[in-house]
């Protein structure tokens, strides 16, 4: 009876008499709507869980599992379960599961994406084009620098300063729609390089709501709040990006405006 207990958790996260009593209800109320596949609904629950109670082991595994199976952000699932593993007690069923299966397979995958990106690195050739573009920069000559950061990235496509510094150059240089492209496509792979930098994440998902690519910035900005949870930057662009796409998109703003209105709740008069 799924109703019933997401009803009865409900209220205990609601109205428990302290924040540990609480993160407890929203954790329970998290797992019924994991189990009836209402993701976004289920990783507000957990995050709230966390907030209360940051050592909820409860919430931390759960939010790996739904970080790795469901929203596929693996460097975020490996987090949360390296935390579920510090606070788990010693004697918990799936403590060694999560210790000798998940977080080696998730090490393992996320080696196997950077290989597969670029199974041939030229590091050399990429520094000396990165040291050239930051010369260019200097001398006002974005072009050239645009030019040499495209090299950079080409001879090694892992790099993050070449990534990012072509991004750039594009956005300086080319304002048109085409330009705009090509520097958020940039951007998005300079995410992917580097998958904690918050503030990366806002400028590209920004640039993307700017273009109209609206599904590209809900995943941009989703992922910035995973990595940050009490960013309201991140949460107010994917309530906007959510909203512009419409249909069950917009009923998920609402599940994300609640949310933030449970971080920043309303002062009493």
């Amino acid at each position: 009876d799924y109703a019933t207990a997401a009803a009865k958790f409900k209220t205990l996260a609601e109205k428990g008499e302290d924040a540990k009593t609480r993160a407890i209800g929203w954790s329970g109320f998290g797992v019924v709507e994991l189990t009836c596949e209402r993701y976004d609904s289920a990783r507000l629950a957990f995050m709230r869980a966390v907030k209360l109670d940051p050592r909820n082991p409860e919430a931390r595994y759960n939010l790996g599992s739904i970080y790795r199976d469901h929203f596929q952000y693996p460097e975020i699932a490996l987090e949360q379960f390296e935390v579920y593993v510090r606070l788990e007690q010693d004697d918990a069923k799936r403590l060694k599961t999560v210790q000798r299966t998940f977080i080696p397979d998730l090490r393992d995958a996320i080696q196997r994406a950077a290989a597969e990106r670029a199974p041939q690195r030229d590091s050399a050739t990429s520094a000396s084009a990165i040291q050239k573009a930051e010369a260019a920069v200097k001398k006002n000559q974005l072009r050239t620098a645009r030019s040499e950061y495209d090299r950079a990235l080409k001879a090694d496509p892992l790099s993050y300063p070449a990534a990012y510094g072509l991004a750039q150059m594009w956005e300086k240089t080319d304002k048109t729609i085409s330009g705009r492209r090509h520097a958020l496509e940039n951007y998005r792979l300079a995410c992917a390089l580097k998958p904690g930098a918050i503030k990366l994440y806002l400028t590209t998902g920004e640039l993307a709501a700017k273009l109209d690519q609206h599904a590209t910035a809900v995943s941009v900005y989703s992922r910035a709040l995973a990595s940050d949870p009490r960013n309201l930057t991140a949460i107010d662009g994917l309530i906007r990006a959510l909203r512009k796409c419409g249909g069950e998109s917009a009923r998920s703003a609402n599940e994300y405006q609640r949310y933030r209105d449970f971080l920043t709740p309303a002062r009493k008069q």
